[in-house]
């Protein structure tokens, strides 16, 4: 009997040992992500912003062409004008849609 009760407080004893190691690591871990990870959101995020935008332009302009406008002339840029406004509402209209 007085072995199996040594053999429970080793056992408790572990346990105690393995979630304090866990609680540690996962302190580690939030300090880690904050410091390292979250300052480099932003960019990352204007990065893609950046990128998407240019994909569009170049979607917008690809399609005036297809349509026989060729680019620089006062038609190509009012046909991109028209489908970029286009887009907005769209997205505006998406975002209100949300919202809800």
């Amino acid at each position: 009997m007085v072995k199996r009760s040594q053999i429970w407080r080793v056992v408790d004893r572990l346990y105690v040992e393995v979630e304090t190691a866990l609680w540690a690591a996962l302190a580690a871990f939030v300090i880690f992500f904050c410091a390292l990870i979250l300052p480099e959101v932003p960019a990352n995020v204007a990065k893609a912003q950046a990128s998407r935008a240019l994909e569009i332009t170049e979607e917008n302009q690809v399609y005036c062409e297809k349509w026989g406008m060729k680019r620089g002339t006062q038609a190509h840029i009012g046909c991109t004008i028209d489908l970029q406004q286009l887009r907005n509402d769209i997205e505006l209209r998406r975002a209100e849609a949300m919202m809800f």
